[in-house]
């Protein structure tokens, strides 16, 4: 797509960098007249000259000729696809010369350590869903090959049965590298089925993002489910050496033209935002100056009254022979002294508070404490910030914050979307944290506690199901000790429309200390319940709320092990997304 929006609109073999940066190449074939163009093929199937029953490295890598059939490779198709959100396209024709395709929304395949799984959604077209058919969906599958069994089918491998090499659940609706038959066969379901004579699978970015010389993919799931056929899709561009030096000549030139207006206007407005700036820190210091010399003239004051008692105390000393005479003048004289005493309180009194104002703009001027303190300096964008637990612009926490959900001004501590992230870890990981601010994270428990013993904190757990369902808990008061205390717990002051799986009457977690796989402090005499229900909790005897528990997907069979909370879809039902944020209260 990057190729066609800079005028490569010749359908052919070009060398795209999808990592970015001119490094790692893989050549492509681009279609550029289908559907508006800009297709990455991944897949052609066209007259049987190709054996696709092949073995895991050689899909993992690809194989093939790009001008004839071919397979791009699984790893290509990986760093293709995670790069961005794709589109897939699934062209198809029998041998009547009759045609269809299949589109989706949404393409993704996963790396070789989660085995290739697809991720495939949103059907339209005129060939059928056979990727997402609710008897046997391919999406959510993982691959399969002659030599490696993936499939979820309790007796045949799939992959060997029916001679090709799929995304296989039960075992297929697709099965575009099966056998090259020619049509009608009286074998079962082992061909390219539906008697496809061509089949080309597509891929397009549904977003374009400019990256110096490579082009950026996004994936969506292929179905087809009646109709011609079955669909494979490969994307690909070549660059010969004197075209690659026009493109890049014509992009330095087109990057000055817009580059150039843009800076001019960036330049602007940053001078503008220092004027500004400097205009506020400018009167900062008059403010600070101005209390300075307030500050002055104070103790200047105390040293003449200091001097005027010193005075009197002599007046006092040379009198003492005549005492009885001179009592009505040293009672005068101490009524004095107390009043200058009362002085010098209201103005220490005056000298404190000032102080005081001055720690408050140098906790402001050193950074903000959470991202309520961002919210009320005009941050109102969600995204991930610096914020300092501590003040005094020292020890840094990176967080995400989230800005829109209920007035915004949360701090995220907790989050699962998508299982890419391994929960059932050991204690020290979750005292530091672990995972990715913008995926799946725990912030850490060293944090937790940093940020809610600076004042009193509530807190809001946010789920959703895999049906679209969502629901939410609030707590007017959440804290958590430090490891010395092993971050023992305290949550109270329950509303909201999930329930109150933190405070069921019956094992609450309100008290209970943090356990872990290698760490039990759970008061269950006889389970170590972390290592029972594969999480990390405040875990009583032993729990309604497992959070941190495995990502099983929806329903599972296993009993309280999922992301579970009791309390909204019970023991057997691993939630799809949650998320754990706090705010001062």
């Amino acid at each position: 797509m990057e190729l066609l929006t800079t005028g490569h609109d010749t359908s052919g073999v070009y060398t795209i960098y999808p990592d970015g940066g001119g490094k790692s190449p893989v050549h492509v074939y681009c279609d550029m007249d289908t559907d508006g163009g800009g297709w990455t093929l991944f897949q052609k199937r066209q007259d049987g000259s190709v054996n696709f029953y092949q073995d895991w490295q050689a899909y993992k890598t690809g194989f093939g000729d790009l001008r004839g059939e071919f397979w791009l490779g699984n790893d290509h198709l990986h760093r293709l696809t995670a790069q961005d959100v794709y589109e897939l396209r699934v062209d198809l024709e029998d041998f009547e010369g009759n045609t269809a395709y299949a589109k989706y929304n949404i393409f993704r395949v996963e790396d070789e350590v989660h085995k290739y799984r697809l991720t495939a959604d949103g059907y339209s077209g005129t060939a059928g869903d056979a990727m997402t058919d609710p008897a046997r969906p391919h999406n959510g599958m993982y691959f399969s090959t002659r030599d490696r069994d993936n499939d979820i089918h309790g007796t045949d491998h799939c992959a060997e049965t029916f001679k090709g090499a799929w995304w296989h659940e039960r075992c297929h609706r697709a099965n575009l590298n099966g056998l090259y038959l020619g049509g009608a066969h009286q074998s079962f379901a082992d061909g390219v089925n539906c008697a496809i004579m061509a089949v080309l699978m597509h891929l397009v970015p549904l977003v374009l993002l400019l990256h110096q010389g490579s082009c950026q993919f996004d994936f969506s799931g292929i179905d087809l489910s009646g109709g011609v056929g079955e669909h494979v899709s490969v994307t690909e561009s070549f660059l010969a050496y004197g075209q690659l030096l026009e493109y890049v000549e014509g992009l330095k030139n087109d990057t000055q033209q817009c580059c150039e207006a843009q800076w001019t206007l960036w330049n602007e407005n940053q001078q503008q935002s220092f004027s500004s700036l400097q205009g506020n820190l400018n009167d900062q210091s008059n403010i600070l100056q101005q209390q300075q010399a307030t500050m002055q003239q104070l103790q200047a004051t105390v040293d003449e009254q200091l001097i005027i008692n010193q005075q009197q105390q002599a007046t006092m000393q040379h009198q003492q022979t005549t005492m009885q005479q001179q009592n009505a003048t040293i009672q005068q004289l101490q009524a004095t002294v107390d009043d200058q005493a009362n002085v010098i309180q209201q103005q220490e009194t005056i000298i404190q508070q000032t102080q005081t104002l001055l720690s408050q703009l140098s906790d402001k001027l050193n950074g903000p404490r959470d991202c309520m303190e961002l919210m009320t300096t005009g941050h109102d964008t969600s995204g991930v910030y610096t914020i300092y637990p501590d003040g005094g612009g020292e020890s840094p926490v990176h967080v995400y914050c989230d800005m829109d959900t209920d007035g915004g001004g949360w701090t995220l501590f907790q989050k699962r979307q998508d299982g890419s992230v391994n929960f059932y870890l050991d204690w020290q990981a979750y005292k530091t944290g672990f995972g990715d601010l913008r995926g799946e994270f725990w912030l850490g428990n060293d944090h937790l506690h940093r940020l809610t013993a600076q004042d009193v904190y509530e807190l809001r757990v946010d789920l959703e199901d895999f049906e679209g369902n969502t629901a939410y808990a609030k707590y007017n008061i959440f804290r958590v000790e430090d490891e010395v205390h092993k971050y023992r717990l305290t949550v109270e002051g329950y509303n909201g429309t999930a329930g109150d799986a933190m405070n069921e009457p019956i094992g609450p977690h309100t008290g209970m200390y943090f356990s872990t796989k290698d760490r039990e402090n759970d008061p269950q005499p006889d389970d170590h319940c972390a290592e029972v229900y594969k999480g990390a909790w405040w875990y009583n005897n032993c729990h309604h709320a497992n959070l941190n528990g495995l990502y099983l997907g929806g329903v599972h069979q296993s009993f309280a092990d999922g992301v579970n909370w009791y309390s909204w879809k019970g023991y057997n039902y691993s939630l799809k997304t949650t998320e754990m944020k706090i705010r001062p209260n």
